[in-house]
């Protein structure tokens, strides 16, 4: 839980106790870590004080309400991290994620308490069952999978010989890369400045068409194809959260290009636009804001598993259990690792 000036620190609380009809006690089995955790024990993202963490989760229905929908004691599930209002103008035209009574703010680990606990008390509607040849703990990358491919649609509509940046190679930029191959696509650049970071796309993405560049190596290409067909992108993602890519990034769309602005930038962040250029080049440029359509995650994350894809070494993601939280948030700030997972029990 988030302990203001400590950081984070470990405790023994009560089991949730189901207060509404559609609650569910779920039997946390593997929790992840984001970097927005990161960001709310460093105090640079609003979060209440003593909140339990963790908000990509996995685990088992243990207790039901009286409304339990289609959920059953013993079910496999992940959770979505937060519920939207259902009623709303933005729920009723599939965007859920702009819902105000949901929002970041009601995301589990963010405000209500999260999932680096052994049990969580969660509503039937935010419930997806799993399937039974996924792993609790590669369940976790649903979370994480369902924002890459809110951001992914976000690009839309763009070809498949389209030439795509995507800026940060950290476990979503990696995603992002991994779904766009399986997907079809060829002609994908990633660009990461750590060394490390580049080695763990590589493996990834090992045996597809993904070339992993340092932040130099793009601009010395940029200048080398000056004029030519093979100068800029037609698509950059950010996963950076970096106002001064973000900025870079229009510098590098071809003509009639988009950024998606993915990546969770300070909310003082400021870069500079010139309206002219977006006019003259038709350039676009896109948030993408939480999740869409968590059950094709779902779905995306058990293919990739059954091709063999989720390769937790290739993905840089090392699993702790609870009492090593200081061991895993270590790792994570030294760039050991790209996520830390944490397993409750066997």
């Amino acid at each position: 839980y988030v302990a203001g000036d400590k950081g984070v620190d470990l405790q023994s609380r009560p089991v949730p106790c189901i207060q509404n009809p559609d609650d569910v006690l779920v039997k946390v089995k593997a929790s992840g870590v984001c970097g927005t955790d990161l960001h709310v024990i460093d105090g640079d993202f609003p979060a209440p004080l003593g909140v339990i963490l963790g908000h990509e989760t996995a685990g088992v229905v243990g207790k039901l309400g009286t409304d339990p929908g289609h959920l059953k004691i013993g079910d496999r599930v992940a959770i979505l991290p937060v519920k939207a209002c259902g009623s709303c103008n933005f729920c009723k035209t599939g965007r859920p994620n702009l819902c105000k009574k949901g929002g970041i703010a009601n995301v589990i680990g963010l405000g209500p308490n999260g999932a680096l606990a052994e049990y969580i008390c969660v509503s039937k509607d935010i419930l997806f069952k799993i399937p039974d040849d996924l792993s609790f703990k590669k369940a976790v990358l649903c979370e994480p999978m369902s924002t890459v491919i809110h951001g992914i649609d976000q690009m839309e509509p763009f070809d498949k010989d389209s030439r795509i940046l995507v800026f940060g190679g950290g476990i979503t930029g990696t995603l992002a890369a991994s779904y766009l191959t399986d997907e079809g696509f060829e002609n994908i650049t990633v660009c990461q400045r750590s060394e490390a970071r580049r080695e763990f796309v590589r493996k990834q993405c090992q045996g597809f068409d993904v070339d992993v560049k340092s932040p130099e190596d793009i601009q010395n290409d940029f200048e080398l194809h000056a004029g030519d067909d093979k100068q800029g992108f037609d698509v950059i993602f950010d996963s950076t959260g970096n106002a001064e890519v973000v900025q870079k990034s229009l510098d590098y769309l071809r003509a009639g290009g988009k950024v998606v602005i993915f990546g969770c930038a300070p909310a003082t962040a400021e870069i500079t636009i010139r309206p002219f250029e977006m006019f003259a080049r038709e350039l676009s440029m896109v948030g993408s804001y939480l999740h869409s359509n968590f059950d094709r995650a779902v779905e995306r994350v058990a293919s990739l598993n059954r091709k063999q894809r989720l390769n937790f070494d290739a993905l840089g993601i090392r699993m702790f259990d609870l009492e090593s939280y200081r061991e895993a948030f270590s790792e994570l700030r030294s760039k050991m690792i790209l996520k830390a997972v944490f397993v409750m029990d066997s």
